[in-house]
Order: C-alpha cells, then structure tokens, then sequence
C-alpha cells in the first residue's frame, strides 16, 4: 500500500473504533479491495498491519450489540433503581431476575482478529455478537420471593421439531415461541 492508501485504511480502522464496531482482518481486506481493486489475503493484510505502531490486533470478545454500546448513563440508571429496591419500596414479588441465554452454530465460538488503534488498551475489544447462523434464545425469570416464570424459548423453525417435545419442552413447562432469527425482537 502508499500512503495514501494506509492512511485511508488507518482512518477506516479509527472510524469503526469509534462506531464500535472494530474492524476485523476480512473487512480490511474488503476495504483495500473496494478502495484500490487490489485483492490481498488475510495473511498479507496481518503482514502489513505487524509493521505498524499506530494500529494493532486484539481478541474480539463477542457481546450483545446492547452490552458492547451500553452508555454509562444507562448503568448509572440501573444503580439508581437497585438502591430502591435495597431500600425495601418494592415487594420482593416484584423484583424479578430476568436472564436471556442464547447458543448457536460454530460461528459464535470463533474468535475473531480485530484490528483497534495502538492506544487501546487491553488485549481484548468487545465486539457485537449478532451473527446469521442458527441460534436459539432462553429467557428466564424468578423472583425475589422464590416464584418462577415459565422459561421462553425463541426458535428460528416455525414448526416445533418432535425432538424437542421428547427432550422435555412441552406447553406445560416453556414458552415456545419463533422468530426467523432465533433471536428475540420488538413482535414478541
């Protein structure tokens, strides 16, 4: 690459930084592709970025796209309403544990090279963990006073599989529900 080229690919890199969406080895790779028409390997892009000291590269850590760009005001928020609840305000009925779990294809378990500014600190940038494979989500629920909800599953399948009902998961004791993705969204 020229200069001109690796300046346009560092200030590439720094803008998805900052949108926090790291740049990864395969989108550099697209970029001086689409930018130069020159066709580079993953491998010839890791060469180059070696030699430099104002970017470098880090583990990925996959994480809810919410969690990844959580403003602190939001976290602050949480704190707030938790004191409250400390306080004793609310009934123990209505403080309610919700936790959503989600599993997926191999493609959740790679690890993915991304590409930060040197001036990251730490080995490790969070990255969103929205991906298009196969993947199911659980919600459950309890509250403070012992009682359970019934456990939501999300599927990407319309059908429900006889697999599943032969493993346990009738009517009586989840929730399921489809989504194309297997994700949860607003319709639900």
């Amino acid at each position: 690459l020229n200069k001109q080229e690796w300046d346009r690919l560092v200030e590439f890199i720094n803008q998805r930084y900052q949108e926090r969406v790291p740049a990864t080895l395969s989108s550099l790779v697209t970029f001086v592709y689409d930018t130069t028409g020159r066709a580079i390997s993953e491998d010839s892009m890791r060469n180059i970025l070696a030699y430099s000291d104002i970017v470098k590269t880090v583990r990925g850590e996959r994480m809810e796209s919410a969690r990844v760009q959580c403003p602190t005001e939001a976290i602050d928020n949480w704190f707030s309403t938790m004191k409250a609840v400390v306080d004793g305000t609310i009934a123990s009925s209505f403080i309610v544990n919700v936790d959503e779990v989600g599993c997926g294809g191999r493609e959740l378990d790679r690890d993915i090279v991304c590409v930060v500014p040197s001036t990251h600190l730490g080995d490790v940038v969070a990255i969103s963990n929205e991906f298009e494979c196969d993947h199911a989500t659980m919600v459950a629920a309890i509250a403070a006073d012992g009682s359970a909800l019934k456990p939501l599953i999300v599927i990407p399948r319309v059908t429900v599989d006889t697999e599943l009902r032969s493993a346990g998961y009738t009517k009586d004791k989840v929730l399921l529900v489809h989504s194309p993705t297997g994700y949860i969204n607003s319709t639900m």
